[in-house]
């Protein structure tokens, strides 16, 4: 974020606000996204300042803007992606279990096929 203050901030607003409004489609875009800019930069200011007390107005993103709530929650997060790497694993080795044995089970049948054709089989 660069180095403007909240004062500043409104204060570019309030210019762009009165400045009369832009005739071409163009310069229509260009205000806009200013406005859009510096509404970020207000709000990025407000979010990590904590100076006002009264924003973030809902207890929700209050609870959730603090900085140790977001470490909790990235521990958390870190730890069930953990575990789905986990279940992962655990599904990929049952896999190869699985194809190890139906492949046992294939050459004892063709062992027996052969067998029964007198034919010479493999040790399993």
């Amino acid at each position: 974020m660069s180095d403007l203050t909240a004062e500043q901030i409104k204060t570019e607003l309030a210019i762009t606000t009165l400045e009369a409004q832009p005739k071409t489609l163009e310069e229509q875009r260009e205000e806009i996204r200013t406005r859009l800019h510096i509404n970020r930069q207000l709000l990025e200011h407000k979010l990590l300042n904590s100076g006002d007390k009264h924003f973030p107005r809902s207890a929700t993103m209050r609870f959730l803007s603090n900085q140790s709530t977001r470490h909790v929650l990235h521990r958390f997060a870190g730890a069930a992606l953990s575990f789905q790497a986990f279940k992962s694993i655990r599904y990929g080795f049952s896999l190869f279990q699985f194809a190890r044995s139906a492949f046992s089970a294939f050459k004892a049948t063709r062992n027996v096929v052969k067998a029964k054709e007198g034919k010479p089989t493999e040790q399993i």
